[in-house]
């Protein structure tokens, strides 16, 4: 059922994004009527009235500029610190030609030729924009005159007008040379005047920005798509079987809804700028250069769309989430008040009490930060850091003027803030090193259960190597007593038998009797017999813990062999007083052994049973076959006490009977449990109160193969 859920949650989400795509699609397929209403503007032939007043309120300053380069009665500073548009003059001068006359016709400034200033002077002109100022006696402006083929009649008569109320309102810089009984004359033909729109490209660009935002199809797409959202985000909720609107970033406060909400306002204009920089081509122009194509590339227009389309996707999916939220305030009604605003939150409660919500907030955050698991994928964190500081900005935005002043304090806090995360993240670093410097020391008791933050991933696998350490120390020094107790017992079960025969060969010497004779002489031979039994186990035990023993693998029948060594050895269970309670299978078990050291398990672990199984009990021996294996249980009551470590029974010369009242080497449950492996069986001592019990596993052969395992490869 969860994953049923699940799966409809996925699929509404998915459905989601489709519309919102849609409507993004849909708003960039609208780019086509946007460029034929703009067309105009687009191709050149229409220059709005604002950048032509823009083009010459420069001239007034540059008729100051023309005359006294002909006078020199004023300083050339002078005329910048009177007129802000001195350096746009320059600029344009460059995209313009400019002559001064006298009243006379003849020239007095220029750089133009004979034909240009035929041309600036004619009743007909071939400029694009011509602008002609005439001043008189006193220095009073008689006329202004502006005509050219890319301006018509009335934006002729606004221009002059423009341009006189410009030079009336400088009519009182009496510093300055003004210019009089002169003829200022400025040309700009079609060429010069686009040259001069591209190299002040941002004008135009925001002039046409501004109209395209209050064009009629536009201001139509955008509201009509708007509105599809805020109904996707009415609706999508509704469908309960999906469950969208019900998680934790829907729930957010009432005041971040209508951040939001100003931010969407707020960046509306830039994504107008983004259009019209579409439309007109230079944003893909640009991205093919980035790219290093030619311009005219259809790479540029094919990215430079799929970023307007997840521009509009951005903007869309904001206003679909901003109406899931606000869409609470019907479902939840006065409750909302109390639960999703900021206001109804702190209402009734102290400055103090609210500023300690929002210190528990912070910490809370800053904790976070001081705790991000490096082993995970930090996107999530990453995202509400930018998020974060996008809300920021966002609110720094909104301040105008006092913006500058808000980064600088915004920076400020930063610098405090990263100083004092990186401080603590310093001291959890070399907390974590000290630790680590305990561990090299080899103090292996050291504490690693401190707060390390970040770097907490990394103490805990120091705490896997000091568990480790701990383990390999443990068996460091198990492996030495095991020695020190190997060397003593080797010593001791090898000098019994040896000063046995010494004894007896000296006391053999000197008797005579025959009788004696007889009797020492098969002494010696038990105990020469009981030493090279004791040396052939401990070759067999160095053979087989160094692997290096030959095994012959074969088929082998397991239930008739377990039968052969339990009948073998029937005279011992007669003296011990033993009842065998045999439980094998009826048919035979094949696995693929080696019998003769499969015999000698069995053989160690019955002799085992012998010496040490209490008189007059029930030895059980089961055999069962499970599976893929083949499991051999053999359980005694021991005569003596179970005090020993079963795990360390299976070691070289460990004996339960650590009083050592019986014979044996202490050597037979390790070879056993040697040769089990070598097998690829396991073998395991249990024990329960005084019941001793053997478990040894076997992998069965597999159908269809000579009855090697993949055990029984791999040991080979």
């Amino acid at each position: 059922m969860a994953i049923k859920l699940k799966n409809n949650h996925k699929t509404g989400w998915i459905i989601t994004i489709c519309l919102l795509l849609i409507c993004s699609a849909v708003m960039c397929f609208g780019y086509s009527a946007f460029a034929t209403e703009m067309e105009k503007s687009l191709d050149g032939t229409e220059l709005d009235p604002e950048v032509m007043e823009d083009i010459v309120k420069p001239l007034v300053a540059g008729n100051y500029i023309l005359y006294n380069e002909i006078s020199g009665d004023s300083d050339r500073s002078f005329i910048q610190e009177a007129y802000d548009d001195t350096d746009q003059f320059y600029l344009a001068r460059k995209y313009m030609d400019s002559a001064v006359y006298g009243w006379d016709g003849k020239l007095k400034q220029g750089n133009v030729s004979e034909s240009v200033q035929k041309n600036l002077m004619q009743d007909q002109t071939e400029y694009a924009l011509r602008v002609r100022f005439t001043y008189g006696e006193n220095a009073v402006l008689n006329d202004v005159q502006v005509d050219g083929t890319a301006v018509d009649n009335q934006m002729q008569y606004n221009l002059e007008n423009y341009l006189l109320d410009q030079v009336e309102n400088n009519e009182d810089l009496t510093e300055i040379a003004v210019p009089e009984q002169a003829v200022i004359t400025y040309g700009m033909t079609q060429k010069q005047l686009d040259g001069y729109l591209a190299s002040v490209d941002d004008m135009g660009t925001y002039l046409n920005t501004m109209k395209l935002a209050d064009n009629g199809i536009y201001r139509m797409f955008q509201l009509l798509l708007f509105g599809v959202a805020i109904l996707l985000g009415l609706w999508i909720p509704c469908c309960k079987a999906w469950g969208i609107g019900t998680e934790k970033y829907f729930r957010v406060p009432f005041e971040v809804v209508l951040l939001v909400i100003a931010g969407i306002a707020a960046v509306n204009r830039s994504c107008v700028s983004v259009v019209w920089r579409t439309l007109n081509g230079s944003m893909a122009s640009a991205i093919n250069v980035g790219l290093n194509v030619s311009k005219g590339s259809a790479q540029g227009y094919i990215i430079c769309m799929g970023l307007n389309v997840l521009m509009w996707l951005l903007v869309y999916g904001a206003a679909f989430w901003s109406t899931v939220c606000l869409r609470a305030i019907f479902t939840m009604k006065k409750q909302y008040f109390r639960e999703r605003t900021l206001i109804g939150k702190v209402r009734g409660k102290t400055i103090r009490e609210v500023g300690k919500q929002v210190l528990d907030v912070l910490k809370k955050i800053y904790n976070g930060l001081l705790h991000v698991d490096l082993q995970k994928k930090t996107n999530r964190t990453i995202l509400k850091v930018v998020i974060l500081n996008g809300i920021i900005f966002l609110i720094v935005s909104f301040l105008w003027d006092y913006g500058f002043l808000a980064i600088c304090l915004y920076s400020v806090l930063l610098f405090f803030f990263l100083r004092h995360y990186f401080g603590d993240v310093r001291k959890q670093y070399d907390r974590l090193l000290a630790s680590t410097n305990e561990l090299a020391l080899g103090n292996l008791e050291v504490g690693l259960d401190e707060d390390y933050g970040i770097f907490d991933p990394v103490a805990e696998e120091l705490r896997k190597i000091q568990v480790g350490f701990k383990k390999a120390v443990e068996e460091e020094v198990k492996s030495e007593r095991m020695k020190t107790e190997l060397i003593t017992n080797v010593s001791h079960d090898l000098k019994t038998p040896l000063t046995a025969i010494i004894t007896y060969t000296d006391l053999l010497k000197e008797e005579t009797n025959r009788e004696n004779q007889k009797e020492y002489i098969e002494v010696l031979e038990r105990k020469s017999l009981r030493l090279k039994a004791l040396i052939e186990d401990l070759f067999e035990i160095s053979k087989a813990t160094s692997k290096n023993v030959t095994m012959n693998f074969m088929k082998v029948d397991i239930v008739g062999l377990l039968k052969q060594v339990g009948l073998e050895y029937d005279s011992k269970r007669e003296e011990a007083n033993l009842e065998f309670k045999w439980k094998l299978p009826e048919g035979k078990v094949i696995l693929w052994l080696d019998s003769q050291k499969t015999y000698r398990i069995f053989e160690n672990l019955i002799v085992n049973i012998t010496k040490y199984a209490l008189e007059n009990t029930r030895v059980y021996i089961e055999m069962d076959v499970i599976g893929d294996q083949v499991r051999i249980v053999m359980k005694n009551v021991s005569a003596s006490e179970l005090n020993f470590d079963t795990e360390e029974i299976t070691d070289r010369f460990v004996r339960g009977d650590v009083s050592r009242k019986t014979e044996g080497s202490g050597l037979g449950l390790a070879i056993a449990k040697s040769f089990t492996e070598l097998q690829g069986g396991t073998l395991r001592i249990l024990t329960d109160a005084d019941l001793f019990k053997v478990e040894i596993v076997f992998p069965c052969m597999k159908e269809g193969t000579d009855g090697r395992t993949e055990q029984n490869e791999s040991d080979k």
